[in-house]
């Protein structure tokens, strides 16, 4: 157990494992977009790629999903999770579609995505959880 460590909300980001590569990643919170990433990514998907590679060989398993928590001077793993891309639902994969995005997902090249483009409100709040309104102000 590590000491409790607070995480803004734009700071969660979920990988793609798929034969022990990192192949894709996308920001957690994926219905949102986030000025504070603007100006980040590079150094997020430098940041991201390096702490992936530096616990790697730590996890005995080949195609997994890896959620990291990202600030400015550390890079945090908040939790594995088998991921067999048989078994996808749409907040499994975020900004990835497991339809669409199959190639890179399983292939690479390793690409970090964030929401560039606020969605409409009201699309928000149809399909974000009544506790995460909240927490969003929407």
């Amino acid at each position: 157990v590590r000491e409790w460590v607070d995480i803004p909300l734009w700071a969660e980001f979920r990988g793609f494992v798929w034969n022990s590569q990192l192949t894709a990643i996308g920001q957690y919170n994926h219905p949102v977009m986030f000025s504070e990433l603007r100006g980040y990514v590079d150094a997020i998907h430098r940041d991201l790629e390096a702490f992936f590679h530096s616990i790697e060989r730590l996890i005995p398993l080949e195609r997994y999903i890896i959620d990291f928590a990202w600030t400015d001077n550390k890079v945090y793993l908040v939790e594995v999770n088998p991921f067999d891309g048989e078994i996808v639902f749409p907040a499994s994969t975020g900004l990835w579609s497991w339809e669409e995005d199959r190639q890179q997902m399983m292939n690479g090249p390793l690409e970090l995505r964030i929401r560039n483009q606020e969605q409409d409100v009201g699309v928000l709040k149809k399909h974000t959880d009544p506790k995460w309104r909240a927490v969003l102000m929407l």
